[in-house]
């Protein structure tokens, strides 16, 4: 999965250090505008982002241009929206997710001493 998106947002985010250095307050508004790929992987989890098929000319304009003439406070509501996803499904959240898919749909059930794999409904 490209994860390039979710950098640049965790980028935009800032840290207090960064915050002071660059001379930016530390309630000054965090403000990110995506335009993806729609083909890209981690678009369906980005779904403030503004997605284009790379292959029509036309509609990758017109997306730049929303994204370049969106309001501040929309641009604001968005990076809100994905870093707070970004933040919360970290690798502890996947591996808890890992970890519930196969206790809750997969059992291991013993028959005549051999293991079969059997796919439960929940």
């Amino acid at each position: 999965m490209n994860l390039v998106p979710y950098r640049y947002t965790v980028c935009r985010q800032g840290t207090p250090d960064m915050d002071k250095s660059m001379g930016i307050s530390d309630d000054s508004p965090r403000t990110s505008t995506l335009v993806l790929s729609e083909f890209i992987g981690c678009s369906p989890s980005l779904s403030g982002a503004i997605r284009v098929n790379p292959w029509d000319v036309d509609a990758v304009a017109d997306s730049i241009y929303s994204a370049v003439t969106m309001s501040d406070f929309e641009k604001q509501l968005q990076h809100k929206k994905h870093y707070h996803y970004i933040s919360t499904h970290d690798v502890g959240y996947w591996a808890a997710a890992f970890r519930r898919i196969w206790r809750g749909y997969l059992e291991i059930i013993t028959v005549n001493g051999a293991g079969v794999w059997v796919e439960s409904v929940v």
